[in-house]
């Protein structure tokens, strides 16, 4: 295993040994603390983008496929028998659960300068409700 590979699995241990220490007790206590809100949706951006580093990192190592999408990432893992399928789906769930959080603020699927479509027939979910949902998807 080549040393940036290394590297990036001993950021991803230091990051969820970080989330760990600062995610609250109850999921009131997560939904009342501004600050212990955006903190653990920072540490979520951070897991789940190194998560995708490392995944992109082995398929350049291992010579597979070039990938259209991150997403594939994880679909060319598990046909290689790298990753599971469920680890592969879960991790495929934090990428679009990342992609919430980092466009909920806005009610458009993208930056509206950029000339993309408001989301039609749903309410742009809170970074709260995607983080207390998605830190389970981390196994948290």
């Amino acid at each position: 295993m080549n040393e940036r590979i290394k590297d990036k699995v001993r950021e991803i241990e230091k990051y969820l040994d970080e989330l760990h220490q600062i995610v609250p007790e109850s999921l009131d206590e997560y939904r009342s603390d501004f600050k212990a809100k955006a903190a653990c949706e920072r540490y979520a951006e951070r897991i789940i983008g190194a998560i995708i580093d490392l995944a992109l990192l082995i398929i350049n190592d291992e010579g597979l496929p070039l990938l259209e999408t991150d997403l594939q990432a994880f679909d060319i893992l598990s046909q290689n028998k790298m990753l599971s399928s469920e680890l592969a789906a879960r991790f495929k769930d934090a990428k679009r659960m990342r992609n919430s959080i980092c466009l909920a603020p806005s009610k458009f699927t993208l930056m509206p300068s950029m000339g993309l479509r408001p989301r039609m027939g749903r309410p742009p979910a809170t970074p709260s409700m995607i983080c207390a949902e998605g830190i389970s998807t981390l196994g948290c």
